[in-house]
């Protein structure tokens, strides 16, 4: 469990093994509202604290492994941030050999980082076909800090360098704006606690 694509050197991504939730996505009510899943956990979560930066996209790398509909994406907010606003969106992977975000797929709009707790946001219902995918988030204004994973729970995608350890996301510094289209050039690896997008899908 909790074997996906398999990192060689530079961004080299020869296969890939099933995401731990599969083909099970659903919605349902579970008898308390809506079934949400993290998109980028192995097994279980014990969560910490990430607090984001303005002007600065984080993108953090997940895996669908057969197709599924997507409509609602939500974040914990543990500490939220006066007037605060975050673009969120998903793109495409650039290659099976190369691990970086590529095209825009589905932008949610802007996300209110004004209030704590769960906050889920819809944007109409889209297909993700199997693949690796990129959760992208552009905090501006003024940040929150939200509920991310410690690296040992993380799926580990990016895998570990001498310098860093485990990376399990990429940060790049962009002024708060529509998200760009391609994702821009030259972002870095980062081995901060990555935080946990929420999905809720539909079929």
């Amino acid at each position: 469990m909790g074997q996906n694509f398999l990192k060689q050197g530079s961004g080299k991504a020869p296969s890939y093994a099933p995401a731990p939730q599969g083909q099970f996505l659903h919605r349902g009510s579970g008898g308390a509202g809506a079934v949400f899943y993290p998109l980028n956990c192995i097994a279980g979560y014990d969560t910490g604290l990430l607090a984001l930066n303005v002007d600065t996209l984080y993108a953090i790398p997940f895996i669908i492994e057969s197709p599924a509909t997507m409509d609602t994406i939500g974040f914990n907010i543990t500490t939220p941030s006066v007037l605060g606003v975050m673009r969120v969106g998903i793109y495409s992977n650039v290659s099976d050999s190369l691990l970086y975000p590529n095209a825009l797929v589905k932008d949610f709009g802007v996300y209110d980082t004004t209030a704590s707790n769960f906050n889920p946001v819809t944007a109409g219902s889209f297909v993700l076909q199997p693949g690796l995918y990129w959760l992208v988030m552009l905090p501006g204004t003024s940040a929150p800090t939200v509920a991310a994973l410690p690296t040992y729970e993380s799926m580990q995608i990016l895998g570990s360098s001498a310098s860093l350890g485990i990376q399990d996301l990429l940060t790049k510094a962009f002024s708060y704006a529509a998200l760009p289209n391609p994702f821009p050039a030259s972002a870095a690896y980062s081995n901060a606690r990555p935080p946990i997008p929420w999905a809720n899908f539909s079929a």
